[in-house]
């Protein structure tokens, strides 16, 4: 899978959890924060796309160990950066409550399309010869 294609399927995915979360906030009849929702998606879409580099790097020199091993570190990355720009942006109070919840979501959304992504690319890895 290319990167083209990593990113495509984390911006619909995206998409889809802003829709699903925005028609629920709608039937509540709670405001559901745009610009919240807006600055979760950016975050969590930046660290998706940090993430994807540690496989892709090893896309094509990695056996299968190698591959799974790349994306563990990606999974870790991933949940780093989003919860240290969660932090600071709490942290100096230019996020709220809506944001954090966003970024939940966000972050469970973008977690679903990398292992999408990964389990793909360990699926393409060589596999060692056998003795």
């Amino acid at each position: 899978m290319t990167a083209v294609k990593s990113l495509v399927l984390m911006v619909l995915l995206l998409a889809g959890m802003a829709a699903i979360g925005i028609t629920g906030c709608k039937i509540r009849g709670v405001d559901p924060r745009l610009n919240d929702l807006s600055l979760a998606c950016v975050v969590a879409l930046a660290a998706a796309t940090l993430a994807l580099i540690p496989a892709l790097l090893q896309r094509n020199v990695a056996q299968t160990a190698g591959m799974f091993q790349a994306s563990l570190i990606g999974t870790v990355f991933h949940l780093g950066l989003i919860l240290a720009a969660g932090l600071i942006l709490v942290m100096t109070k230019r996020a709220t409550t809506p944001f954090v919840l966003w970024l939940l979501g966000a972050y469970w959304a973008t977690l679903i399309g990398l292992c999408v992504v990964f389990a793909k690319l360990i699926r393409s890895a060589p596999t060692p010869a056998k003795k």
